[in-house]
C-alpha cells in the first residue's frame, strides 16, 4: 500500500507547484509560493486561492509564511460568500498566532460585518493594546460606539482614526454625522467640507445640507442638495429629502411637484404617497389624502408605511 501511494502523492505534488521552479534538491522553491497564492488573491481568484490553501497545505509553508497564509484562506473565504468557514479559519488563526495584527483584525472585521459587534470589539481592542495607533482598528471601533450610541467614544476613535487615513473622504462623512449627532454642528460641517475636498459626492453634499439646514441657513443646504441630486439623478432618497424639508417650510405646491416627479419612475415609493398624502391633509382634503395615506400604508415594514397607517386611522 504504501509503494503504491507514492505515485499519487507525486502527482498531488505536481498539481500543487505546478511551474514553480525546483532546487538542486527537488524541492520546491517555497518563498515563492506564497507570493504567487498572493497574485491569485490579487487578481480576485479567490476559489484559486481557497484550493491552494485548503487541508493541510498550509503547514507545507514556511512559519513565517503561515499567518499570511491563513489570513489570505479566511479573507478568499469571506469574499467567496462562505462566512461560516472563514470565521473558523479566522479563530483557529487567532488561537495560533494571537497577536498578528491582520489576522485580529480581518477576524473582527467579520465579526463586525456579521452584526456580531460585540464579538468583534474586543478583538479590535486587543490590537490596539499591541498597536495604539492602527487606523482600522480605531475604524471598527468607532463604527461600533455609532452604532450602539456612545458618540463620545466614537468621536474619538473617529479622530484618532483620521491621524493615519485623513484620505478618505468617507471616514471624515462618517466622522461629520457623529459630530452631527452631538449638535456639534460647526465641527460637523468642516468635516463635511474636507470629505468634499477629497472627493464631489452626494453623501457629503447631503450631510453638509443636513447641517447647514440645522444651522438655518436654508438657502445653502437646499442649494448642497440639489447638486448632490444632480450627480446621481437616479436616486429618489435626494429628491424626497428635498420634499421633505418644502413640506416643512409650508411651500406645498414644490413639496408635492417634486413627490410626483419621484412617482413617475418610482410609482410605489411610499414615502413620496405620504408626501402627497400630507400635502392634501394640510389642504383639507381628505379623500385624496386617504388615497395617498393608503398607498404608502401598503409598502408594508417600513416606518413611513406604519406612520400612513396611524394617519389613516386618525382620520375621521
Amino acid at each position: 500500500m504504501r509503494a503504491a501511494s507514492l505515485p499519487l502523492a507525486c502527482a498531488l505534488a505536481i498539481s500543487w507547484t505546478g511551474c514553480i521552479p525546483r532546487q538542486a534538491g527537488g524541492g520546491p522553491q517555497r518563498a515563492g509560493r506564497l507570493e504567487a497564492v498572493e497574485a491569485l488573491f490579487e487578481a480576485q481568484d479567490h476559489a484559486g486561492v481557497i484550493q491552494a490553501l485548503s487541508g493541510e497545505r498550509i503547514r507545507e509553508f514556511p512559519r513565517k509564511a503561515r499567518p499570511r497564509a491563513y489570513d489570505l484562506l479566511g479573507l478568499s473565504l469571506q469574499r467567496n460568500g462562505d462566512a461560516s468557514r472563514a470565521l473558523q479559519v479566522f479563530q483557529l488563526a487567532e488561537g495560533v498566532y494571537p497577536k498578528d495584527l491582520n489576522i485580529l483584525t480581518d477576524l473582527a472585521s467579520l465579526l463586525q460585518a456579521s452584526g456580531l459587534d460585540d464579538r468583534a470589539r474586543p478583538y479590535y481592542e486587543r490590537v490596539l493594546r499591541i498597536h495604539p495607533n492602527n487606523a482600522r482598528s480605531h475604524l471598527g471601533l468607532a463604527k461600533i460606539h455609532r452604532n450602539q450610541g456612545y458618540l463620545a467614544l466614537a468621536e474619538e476613535h473617529y479622530e484618532r482614526c483620521l491621524r493615519e487615513w485623513h484620505m478618505h473622504a468617507f471616514i471624515w462623512r462618517e466622522y461629520g454625522r457623529v459630530l452631527a449627532d452631538e449638535r456639534k454642528l460647526g465641527r460637523a460641517a468642516e468635516a463635511a467640507r474636507k470629505a468634499l475636498a477629497i472627493e464631489r459626492a452626494p453623501d457629503s453634499l447631503l450631510l453638509l445640507a443636513s447641517v447647514d439646514r440645522a444651522q438655518g441657513r436654508r438657502d445653502e443646504s437646499y442649494s448642497s442638495l440639489a447638486e448632490a441630486a444632480a450627480l446621481e439623478p437616479r436616486r429618489t432618497d435626494l429628491p424626497l429629502q428635498r420634499a421633505l424639508w418644502l413640506l416643512e417650510d409650508g411651500r406645498l405646491d414644490e413639496a408635492k411637484s417634486v413627490a410626483s416627479a419621484v412617482l413617475k419612475t418610482a410609482p410605489a415609493e411610499p414615502l413620496a404617497h405620504w408626501v402627497r398624502g400630507s400635502v392634501a391633509l394640510r389642504r383639507g382634503f381628505k379623500m385624496e389624502a386617504k388615497m395617498e395615506l393608503a398607498a404608502a400604508a401598503a409598502q408594508e415594514g417600513t416606518f413611513i408605511s406604519r406612520a400612513a397607517k396611524t394617519m389613516l386611522e386618525a382620520l375621521p
